[in-house]
């Protein structure tokens, strides 16, 4: 009988050892890519099309993104955003973001959107840049990035590649930050 115990208790150590020896194996953390259609019925982004629909962009302004997109044609824009956070850079400046640039006549098969649970995922173009914080919004020329807006330790600015970064603040308008951009 006592045998029997020890023979079972070697034999539950030993299972025990073997399942807590077994790798966990966790998803890789990947950015998923939407457009603006699909990302408005998403169901983590709720409030992005009631957001994008209560602002009214500056007419002006984005007729000047509009007259440098029309001279221009070869570009287009990469929003990369984590929907589940509640900072004013997701749920405010994308969905402005978005608007102004819809607004504009940027067509839609110009923006991708890239859903990612942190700034750590693996993106197309991790190769090219870092992501240090979420949302980020670039602009390109062909395929090369000319300007963009980062999120960094919750402060977002704009910036050149190549030039300073600017801090944006709740008096910038979206779509004048990004007429700059597209005046580059």
């Amino acid at each position: 009988m006592k045998r029997s115990i020890l023979n079972l208790s070697v034999l539950l150590c030993a299972l025990l050892f073997i399942v807590g020896c077994e790798e966990t194996v966790v998803p890789e953390d990947v950015a998923r890519q939407l457009t603006v259609e699909q990302a408005k019925v998403e169901p983590g982004f709720t409030w992005l099309e009631p957001t994008m629909m209560t602002y009214t962009p500056d007419a002006a302004i984005v007729n000047n993104i509009k007259t440098a997109y029309n001279a221009d044609p070869n570009r287009s824009v990469v929003v990369y955003v984590n929907p589940s956070c509640t900072c004013d850079g997701s749920r405010v400046l994308v969905p402005h973001a978005l608007r102004s640039l819809l607004e504009a006549g940027i067509p839609e098969n110009k923006i991708s959107i890239y859903v990612m649970r942190t700034s750590k995922a693996k993106h197309p173009n991790s190769d090219k840049y870092v992501l240090r914080g979420l949302p980020n919004i670039y602009l390109l020329k062909a395929d090369k990035t000319v300007f963009y807006i980062e999120t960094e330790n919750e402060i977002t600015a704009r910036k050149p590649v190549g030039g300073s970064p600017k801090p944006i603040g709740s008096e910038d308008k979206i779509e004048a930050i990004l007429a700059e951009g597209f005046a580059l």
